[in-house]
């Protein structure tokens, strides 16, 4: 579906993940911690990957083999939602980080947003990016079973 209207939902998708990227940078800036600019780091990292392994599976299901581009669908699909949890995440360690700084009252409320935004970039993310790899590669043992082997 990512190649419906020429990507236009992907190109919606991939805009409004780097609006909140650079908005985490420009606060990273002006916070105490240099967290949220780490996070919004790895973030553009993994958008910028499964971009270009979307790309890639794209140019190889147009080319005559879509079995090929899409015998790792389950992988691909599920670093995709990681990497739109890891984009929510770090929305809500910018607004965290915010409410800090204004001297909110439920400091340890939002500590603990920071705090869980850290865990999923820490071992949810390079999940995704690992499956990522797994996907470009074209990985294919899935086609290479034989019928009687089912």
């Amino acid at each position: 579906k990512v190649a419906m209207q020429d990507g236009r939902a992907l190109a919606l998708w991939s805009q409004a993940i780097h609006a909140d990227i650079d908005a985490a940078v420009e606060l990273a800036a002006r916070s105490s911690t240099a967290q949220l600019e780490v996070h919004a780091g790895a973030l553009r990292n993994a958008v910028t990957t499964v971009l270009r392994v979307t790309r890639r599976l794209h140019v190889i299901a147009a080319g005559g083999e879509p079995e090929r581009a899409f015998a790792n669908a389950t992988p691909y699909l599920d670093a995709f939602g990681t990497i739109t949890v890891a984009w929510r995440w770090l929305v809500r360690a910018r607004e965290a980080e915010q409410a800090l700084l204004g001297g909110t009252t439920e400091s340890g409320f939002y500590r603990g947003k920071l705090h869980a935004c850290r865990y999923f970039f820490a071992n949810d993310l390079p999940r995704a990016l690992s499956q990522l790899e797994v996907v470009e590669r074209l990985e294919d043992s899935a086609l290479q079973i034989e019928e009687a082997g089912f």
